[in-house]
């Protein structure tokens, strides 16, 4: 029989880094995603979760094809989604490896993102308290 350790699991990993921990952190980060700033507000995403990673893809029928015609303010906001999932998790104390447009056959799978045991990426936990503060700026851009 095993003992918890103090503030550990059975295992002695730390709660949050526990394979129900990873779970939680995906979630967390698929909800993080889904608040991301996107172009119109379009969401132009699917997200797929497992228990391991998560599949960012990317959902054509979101597209805004009179504004966006090639499709690259969707890649955009793609970008910002999984932005939003590596803050989430590096925010949950996991380090993240992030495979982006991993299979040629799958062209709208936009990334796979993997949270591993280790340090989470510097700097980037600190936003996950503002991130379902953001909205999309329509604004014009300076010439």
């Amino acid at each position: 029989m095993t003992t918890p350790t103090p503030g550990g699991s059975p295992s002695g990993e730390a709660p949050g880094l526990s394979p129900d921990g990873r779970v939680r952190a995906l979630e967390a980060a698929a909800d993080a995603a889904r608040a991301a700033p996107s172009v119109h507000d379009s969401r132009p995403w699917t997200i797929v979760q497992h228990r391991d990673r998560l599949e960012l893809l990317a959902d054509r029928s979101r597209q805004l094809t009179a504004l966006d015609p090639e499709g690259r303010e969707l890649v955009q906001s793609l970008g910002a989604a999984l932005f939003d999932v590596r803050v989430s998790l590096a925010a949950a104390g996991w380090a993240a490896a992030v495979d982006r447009f991993p299979d040629r056959a799958r062209p709208d799978l936009a990334a796979v993102v993997r949270p591993l045991h280790g340090a989470p990426e510097p700097g980037i936990a600190q936003l996950a308290a503002v991130l379902h503060h953001r909205r999309s700026n329509r604004r014009g851009f300076p010439a």
